[in-house]
C-alpha cells in the first residue's frame, strides 16, 4: 500500500510502504540531483527519483527508515533537505476561496502586462512606419535632386549642353 502523507506522521505509523517528497536545497546541477539520488537509494528499502529543475526529491520507503533519516542522509550528502510545508490559505477565506482569489490576481497581472505590451508594440509600430515614410520622402527627394543634377553633369562632360 502506498499512500502519501507527511513523513513525520508516517514515520509514527510505522510499517508499509510509504511516499513522501522532499524540498531539496543547494542542488547546482544535474550532477548534484544524480548524487542525492545515489546515496538515497543506497539505503535499504528506499527508492528515489531527485529532480533538478523542481528541487524535489519522491522517496518511496519501507520499515524502519523515517522521513529524518531522509533528510539526515541528504544532508550528509551536502545539501538541504525539509518536508514540503502546506500552504495556507488567506486569513478569513476558506481553500475553496483563496485559489480562485490568487488566479484573479495572477489573471490581472498578466491582463496589465498585455495591454502595457499592446501600447508599446503600437506606438513603435506607428514609430517605425512614420521614420519610414519619412525616410521614402527624403530618399526620393534626395534621388530626384541628385538624378537631375548627375544627368546635367553627364551631358556636360559629354559636351553636350545642358540648354
Amino acid at each position: 500500500m502506498s499512500t502519501r502523507t507527511d513523513g513525520r506522521a508516517q514515520a509514527a505509523s510505522g510499517g508499509g510502504t510509504r511516499s513522501i517528497e522532499l524540498d531539496i536545497g543547494g542542488m547546482t546541477c544535474a550532477s548534484c540531483a544524480a548524487r542525492i539520488e545515489k546515496k538515497l537509494n543506497r539505503v535499504a528499502g528506499v527508492t528515489a527519483t531527485v529532480n533538478y529543475a523542481t528541487e524535489k526529491a519522491r522517496v518511496t520507503f519501507a520499515g524502519g527508515v523515517t522521513a529524518d533519516d531522509l533528510i539526515g542522509v541528504v544532508e550528509q550528502t551536502g545539501y538541504t533537505a525539509a518536508l514540503p510545508t502546506p500552504e495556507k490559505p488567506a486569513e478569513g477565506a476558506g481553500e475553496a476561496e483563496a485559489e480562485p482569489a490568487a488566479e484573479r490576481d495572477e489573471a490581472a497581472e498578466l491582463r496589465h502586462r498585455l495591454l502595457v505590451s499592446l501600447v508599446l508594440m503600437l506606438s513603435l509600430h506607428a514609430l517605425t512606419w512614420e521614420v519610414f515614410l519619412i525616410w521614402l520622402v527624403v530618399g526620393l527627394f534626395v534621388y530626384a535632386l541628385y538624378s537631375r543634377k548627375h544627368s546635367k553633369v553627364q551631358q556636360e562632360l559629354r559636351g553636350v549642353s545642358a540648354d
